[in-house]
């Protein structure tokens, strides 16, 4: 992106004034990308919190307190909130898609600015793929039992210590969850529970960790085109 918006050619086509229409579609774009982003990275922000008070309450308490039932209800509240803003958010990256920026550059359009505009359009698509992605794993299935026994749920999905379903992250912490909070479990069992919910939350806030990591430098990314696009226009 940063190269082809450093090619002369490309600064000339998007001077165009005749093609006004498509050099806004092409400003606007990371634009909506950006107001994404900045939801996406304070709903993770939001989780991170979550999860490390969630740790802090383990090393400090047993499974039978009050505390550590209210963290559990806690994180699976924060779990649908965050599901509910993700698929809103899946719905607008899919109208992104079909806007006329996500069309086929008209056969009348100057054909340097046709070039430049089919290029764009697959950066955009990539890069909305990409948070389709993300909020897909955010917005993951909460593994949560609805039945007294927990161990029948947990047992579905596990056997001998192991998945036997492909979960993610964010679903393992559920798992970890539900085993943590069986009826009646001995000592040793509790707190090998208590252990592997710990090590389960760990494991998520390195992957928030990481997509954070990622977001922050297509922030700059996305920030850096769009000022580019101004500086060609207004030029």
């Amino acid at each position: 992106m940063e190269d082809l918006l450093k090619l002369p050619l490309t600064q000339q086509a998007l001077s165009l004034d005749q093609n006004q229409k498509w050099v806004d579609e092409l400003i606007d774009c990371p634009v909506r990308f950006l107001d994404i982003l900045g939801e996406t990275r304070d709903a993770m922000m939001l989780m991170k919190g979550n999860v490390r008070d969630f740790q802090s309450a383990l090393r400090r308490r047993k499974v039978g307190d009050l505390v550590i039932q209210n963290h559990v209800s806690s994180y699976w509240s924060m779990r649908r909130k965050t599901r509910k803003q993700c698929t809103k958010y899946l719905v607008l990256l899919k109208n992104t898609e079909g806007s006329s920026f996500g069309a086929s550059p008209p056969l009348d359009l100057n054909h340097r600015l046709s070039a430049v505009v089919r290029v764009l359009r697959e950066a955009s698509l990539i890069t909305s793929s990409i948070f389709q992605s993300l909020v897909s794993f955010l917005s993951s299935p909460i593994l949560r039992s609805k039945v007294n026994n927990k161990w029948r749920f947990v047992s579905r999905v596990m056997r001998k210590g192991r998945l036997v379903e492909n979960v993610n992250e964010l679903e393992k912490v559920d798992l970890a969850l539900c085993r943590m909070l069986m009826d009646n479990p001995t000592k040793d069992f509790e707190v090998e529970n208590i252990q592997f919910a710990h090590e389960e939350l760990e494991a998520v806030l390195l992957v928030i960790e990481g997509l954070e990591n990622g977001l922050d430098c297509l922030f700059k990314h996305l920030i850096n085109t769009r000022v580019s696009f101004l500086n060609l226009v207004s030029n």
